[in-house]
Formats: C-alpha cells, sequence, structure tokens
C-alpha cells in the first residue's frame, strides 16, 4: 500500500480510458502537477501492511519543479491607435528550482508587424520611422531592440539585456488599422528553449496585437460579430437600389482624420451605416439633406481632388473600382444676374450647382456626383436671398403664417436648406424629380410650398460610388 501527498499542489490519480482521473486504489499510477509554477514535493509512504517485518512505515520524498514560461495577453478592449503604447510582461517562474538553481535566461521576442501606408485611410505619417505599423520601443529598459533586415527602423527584434526571470517589454503602435503578432522564446535550464504561452491561455503562444480571433485584421471588440470580410462593403441603411457606401469594413475600422474646429481627430466609421463625407468649407450646414438618412461626416482631410480613400494595402481596401471621395460645399457670393465664371453653364441665374473640375482645368462642369473625383457643390446664397426678398414683400403675413416664422431671414434659410439639400442630392446621384413635394424639384416653390423631403422613388436612386 502507497500512502503519496504532494505538497505545493497537484493531485494522484490514475488514467482511464487515456483520461486523468483523480483518485486511486491501492497504488497511485499518475501525477498531476498545478496550474500555478512552483516547487512540489511528494511523498510517498510505503507500507508492506504487516506481510513482511513489523517494521515502520517507509517515507521517500521527491522534488519536483514546475515551471512555467508566459506572457500577458494583448488587452480584449485594446484598438490600435498612432503613437499609443503597448505594454507585456513576461516571466520565467520560479525565479529559483527545487536545486537552488535560477531559472533565469536570456529571452527573445520577435514582432511581425503590418505596414498599412499613413496613419488612416487619408493621413500620411509625417516621419518615414513609422513605416512599421508596430514596433519595439527603441530604447526601452529591458530590452535591446534590432532590426532584423536593412529596412530602416523596422524594430522587431527584442532581447533581455541580461539573463532574468521577469521583463516588461512594450510595442508602440503606428497606425490606427495596425495588426500584427507577438512571440517570445528563452532557454530554460535543464529543460531547453522554450516558447513563451500566452498567460491565461496554455495552449496559446502567439499574441495577436489587437485580438482577432477571426483574422481579418480587424479588432474582434470593434466588432459587433465575427466572421466578416475585411473588403465587405454592404450596409443597406438607409436603404436605397445600392447598397454600401464605397468604403471597405476595414477602411471604417481604421477610420478617418477630419478637421473639428481647427483640430485634427480620428474616427472610425460605422459599417452598418452608409457614410457620405462633406468638406463644409463655408459652415453652411447640411440643410434637409439628412432627411435621406446618410451618416455625415464633416471635414475630412482629402487630397486635392477630394479623394478620402487614399492611403491602404491593396488586399484590404474596398472592392469598388476607385477609393471614395468628399463632396466639397462651399458659398459663392454672386449676385442674381452676374454669372459665375467658374461655372461653364452658370448664366447667373442659377442657385446652386454640382460640378467637378477635371483634371487640370479651372471651370466647374455641371454635373457629377460622387462617380467622379472633385466633386463639388456651390450655392448662391445672395440669389436665393433676392427670391426669397422677392416673395415675401408680396404678401410677408403669408409666408409667416405658412411658414410659421418671423422674418425673412428664416424664409431665406429655407430656401438655403433646400438648395443645399438639392446639390447634395445631385451629389449621391440623384436627379431632378417631377414631384412638386420632393427636394429634387426644380426652383425654389415658395408659394406653394418648399419641400423639406425626398420622395421614396428618389430615395431609391441614392448611389455613393461607381459600380464596377
Amino acid at each position: 500500500m502507497v500512502e503519496a501527498t504532494a505538497e505545493g499542489g497537484g493531485v494522484f490519480g490514475h488514467f482511464e480510458n487515456g483520461q486523468f482521473v483523480e483518485g486511486y486504489t491501492g497504488v497511485p499510477t499518475a501525477y498531476k502537477s498545478p496550474d500555478t509554477p512552483g516547487v512540489v514535493t511528494l511523498r510517498f509512504k510505503v507500507d508492506d501492511d504487516g506481510n513482511l517485518a513489523n517494521d515502520e512505515p517507509t517515507v521517500v520524498e521527491i522534488k519536483i519543479t514546475v515551471w512555467d514560461f508566459t506572457i500577458t495577453d494583448c488587452p480584449t478592449d485594446w484598438l490600435p491607435e498612432f503613437d499609443k503604447s503597448l505594454d507585456f510582461e513576461l516571466e520565467i517562474a520560479p525565479a529559483v528550482d527545487h536545486n537552488g538553481n535560477s531559472l533565469a535566461s536570456i529571452i527573445n521576442c520577435t514582432l511581425n508587424s503590418s505596414q498599412e501606408p499613413g496613419i488612416c485611410n487619408n493621413k500620411l505619417r509625417a516621419e518615414e520611422q513609422f513605416q512599421w505599423d508596430l514596433q519595439f520601443l527603441n530604447p526601452q529598459n529591458d530590452f535591446n531592440v534590432t532590426s532584423s533586415s536593412n529596412e530602416p527602423y523596422k524594430n522587431d527584434k527584442a532581447t533581455t539585456k541580461q539573463a532574468t526571470t521577469h521583463a516588461k517589454l512594450t510595442v508602440k503602435c503606428y497606425d490606427f488599422g495596425a495588426y500584427g503578432t507577438l512571440t517570445a522564446t528563452a532557454y530554460i535550464p535543464n529543460v531547453g528553449m522554450r516558447s513563451a504561452r500566452v498567460k491565461g491561455n496554455p495552449g496559446k503562444f502567439v499574441v495577436e496585437i489587437p485580438i482577432d480571433e477571426d483574422n481579418n485584421f480587424i479588432a474582434d471588440n470593434w466588432e459587433s460579430e465575427k466572421g466578416h470580410q475585411p473588403t465587405e462593403d454592404n450596409e443597406t441603411v438607409p436603404q436605397s437600389n445600392q447598397s454600401g457606401d464605397g468604403i471597405s469594413r476595414y477602411e471604417e475600422y481604421r477610420g478617418f482624420i477630419i478637421d473639428s474646429g481647427g483640430e485634427e481627430v480620428h474616427i472610425r466609421t460605422d459599417p452598418t451605416i452608409k457614410d457620405v463625407f462633406i468638406k463644409d468649407e463655408s459652415n453652411l450646414g447640411a440643410g434637409y439633406f439628412t432627411d435621406l438618412g446618410l451618416k455625415i461626416r464633416w471635414n475630412p482631410l482629402t487630397d486635392d481632388y477630394n479623394l478620402v480613400t487614399r492611403y491602404h494595402s491593396g488586399d484590404k481596401k474596398s472592392e469598388h473600382v476607385d477609393g471614395q471621395y468628399a463632396v466639397r460645399m462651399l458659398e459663392r457670393e454672386y449676385d442674381m444676374g452676374t454669372p459665375d465664371p467658374m461655372v461653364v453653364v452658370d448664366d447667373g441665374f442659377i442657385l446652386g450647382a454640382c460640378g467637378n473640375y477635371p483634371r487640370g482645368d479651372t471651370k466647374m462642369y455641371k454635373s457629377a456626383s460622387l462617380n467622379e473625383p472633385d466633386v463639388t457643390t456651390f450655392i448662391y446664397s445672395k440669389r436665393i436671398e433676392w427670391w426669397a426678398s422677392f416673395y415675401w414683400n408680396e404678401n410677408p403675413e403669408y409666408y409667416k403664417q405658412k411658414y410659421g416664422i418671423d422674418n425673412l431671414e428664416d424664409l431665406v434659410q429655407i430656401g438655403i436648406n433646400k438648395v443645399i439639400a438639392h446639390e447634395l442630392g445631385h451629389a449621391v446621384n440623384l436627379s431632378h424629380c417631377s414631384q412638386t413635394s420632393c427636394i429634387m424639384v426644380q426652383g425654389l416653390p415658395y408659394k406653394e410650398g418648399i419641400p423639406t423631403s425626398y420622395c421614396p422613388e428618389t430615395k431609391n436612386e441614392v448611389k455613393l460610388y461607381k459600380e464596377r
């Protein structure tokens, strides 16, 4: 008979059908070590149970070291951001084995990183050193950092400055869509070269940065559900004959820099709602354009032709022909009857215009939409004011009652709101409509009633990108 105990953790047992089962009868045939590292003393009390000499039981002690080499995981809520740090703890435990020997070792770490151009979809990096999206901080206290190739600033190799059982490792992020993996190895004395396992996940030996179980380059924490492809673009809200908004799922996640009150701010967009970018250079607002239900993203950084999705690697961009553009909107100071020399078809009486500038040209041609680059809308506020004044002066009480307003300025703003929505409607591929209750009807029918919404047929025609 054998009585077995384990000081320091673990349990004795036996195997049944290849599976460990705790407990035994007579003699234990298996031992399961504890989940935590440390020194364990196994004691076996052997007694012949009176079959031989009536002597004292024999006690045998065996000391073993249960060791572990771990690296902390990436936090589940971590999202990549430019110039953001992420710390990892590496540990070999216990520090000393059952013979009193140190388990300190040189720890080697390797970082694999994405290399997306820019820091997001519409802003380049200012310095060459940010070419790799994830890099080991260089220098740092516990590690010497080097590059595995001649490429500058890769900073993908880190080695502890001395043999140790604990070290802190810092990774720097230089892209809002960064992704990569981190691994570590060490030579454990009397064991050999081993890979660090992710702490809390014994079967995992690779740290994902960020956590991305479905391998689509997008942090799981950002997605409401897994399994989507990075090139997907299939929003159906708001409903129209064309799904999507010309921005891939990865691009929506990686995000954009917008101008918010003179300050550059990063935003991630929503892959379930169609987005439209507008550069409002005259602070005109959206007017009645909001009736379409599109998510308006104001004042993104763009190139000279208003391209927003400029910087990305080809395997994660949208599957559409072109990148996505912003609509440029501004007020033009031309009175009624005075043609705008920048618009080819302006006779001095149009209230708004939507067109583009062919490359190398200085005149805007009507009409254009997000199918083409450099889409621009002009709003002629002075001309709108002229028309509002014309009707107001005929019968101000009629218009006060009809629109629930108090003054001419309110009537002018109603007209501006309609013209803004009309011209921005052209920018999203809407044509003129014959229904007087639809924003896409031509002119300003003040007497009949200025439309403040789009008809259902018109809403169905919204298109935000050029299809193949």
